[in-house]
């Protein structure tokens, strides 16, 4: 596979949050940063588009 071929790859994983109610996922990538804990790409829950570690971080008693 080319360089450019494999960088393009990379950038190409990330789907839409549309996209993964449409196929049925729990969770995806933010494309903005976090406000709570300034993760650069935070995974977050599709229903709620909350952060998974600041709602840890809540449900743990630290945030």
């Amino acid at each position: 596979m080319p360089k450019n071929a494999a960088n393009d790859a990379k950038r190409n994983i990330y789907i839409t949050r549309q996209q993964s109610l449409q196929l049925g996922l729990s969770f995806y990538i933010g494309e903005k940063p976090c406000k709570g804990c300034g993760y650069k790409k935070p995974v977050r829950y599709v229903q709620s588009c909350n952060c998974v570690n600041c709602q840890s971080m809540r449900y743990k008693g630290e945030g």
